[in-house]
């Protein structure tokens, strides 16, 4: 036998070993995979528009971006201003976040991105006030 006909069985032997391999794969039965219902994520309630959600935890990411995390159920999403904000407006902001007390976001809308449009709204010196006011009040926005 010479040796390219020795080859030649050689690579149709390796050839019908990956095609037995294959078949037998796809034609095996397969088994039923349960998944402990602790790990299944329940779906998730939409949030409400127009109705203050108490935050556990604000994370500015932009001068008119914020991390948020709710206080119910943990939640957590980006929030985006309805306006744009000056980006020397953010360490501002950051100061103003140290100091609040009882913050809450007021969601308007949802965006296709799957971000939020909406605003803060928290307590300083016993008064609710609004985000936007503040960064109105301090020439941070734009028209």
């Amino acid at each position: 036998m010479s040796r390219s006909k020795a080859f030649e069985i050689i690579l149709l032997g390796l050839w019908l070993l990956i095609v037995a391999t294959l078949v037998f794969r796809y034609f095996k039965p397969r088994q039923e995979i349960s998944v402990p219902q602790d790990i299944v994520e329940k779906e998730s309630q939409p949030l409400p528009t127009s109705k203050s959600l108490p935050i556990k935890r604000i994370v500015q990411v932009d001068s008119d971006t914020f991390d948020i995390t709710l206080r119910e159920g943990d939640r957590r999403l980006m929030l985006d201003l309805p306006k744009t904000v000056a980006a020397e407006a953010k360490s501002k902001t950051t100061q103003l976040l140290n100091k609040i007390v009882n913050p809450r976001c007021l969601l308007q809308s949802r965006r296709d991105d799957g971000r939020w449009v909406g605003t803060l709204i928290y307590s300083l010196d016993g008064k609710d006030q609004d985000i936007m006011d503040w960064l109105q009040n301090g020439k941070f926005v734009y028209d």
